[in-house]
């Protein structure tokens, strides 16, 4: 799996709303980052996974894309299962009909294996949102 550095993810939590701020106790200087939904400091972004993607990216999009993402079990040995996970997303406009949305602009594609399926869907759901969001 394709693990983002931390200026990716600084990159990417910024696109989706979150602004650095400063410590709100001015005797410690720590960075903090002002959540978008509550605008309440927090010491840490958030980490990325499907809960926090779910809640502050996919909605920063879903007006504009549709999202696409499946994933399964490819194999499995000795207890150990092998998973992948694709995320497709595509502009809307271009659709004949409501339910048709392979006729709309493909924009970004990303695929993930691991062994652990959230972090993998996760990874997938994550780059290619990134992608998206910097074609903007």
């Amino acid at each position: 799996m394709e693990q983002p550095t931390e200026a990716q993810v600084k990159e990417f939590w910024e696109r989706c709303g979150w602004r650095h701020t400063k410590s709100p106790n001015d005797y410690i200087a720590r960075n903090w980052w002002t959540d978008p939904l509550t605008n309440i400091p927090q010491s840490l972004l958030p980490p990325i996974d499907l809960k926090n993607l779910f809640k502050y990216a996919v909605p920063k999009i879903l007006g504009e894309y549709n999202i696409e993402s499946y994933n399964f079990k490819q194999f499995e040995s000795d207890g150990k299962c092998w998973y992948y996970a694709e995320t497709n997303i595509w502009k809307k406009g271009s659709t004949k009909h409501n339910f048709e949305v392979l006729h709309d602009q493909h924009i970004a594609k990303n695929f993930q294996q691991g062994e652990n399926l959230d972090e993998t869907a996760a990874l997938a759901l994550f780059w290619a949102i990134l992608e998206v969001s910097k074609g903007e």
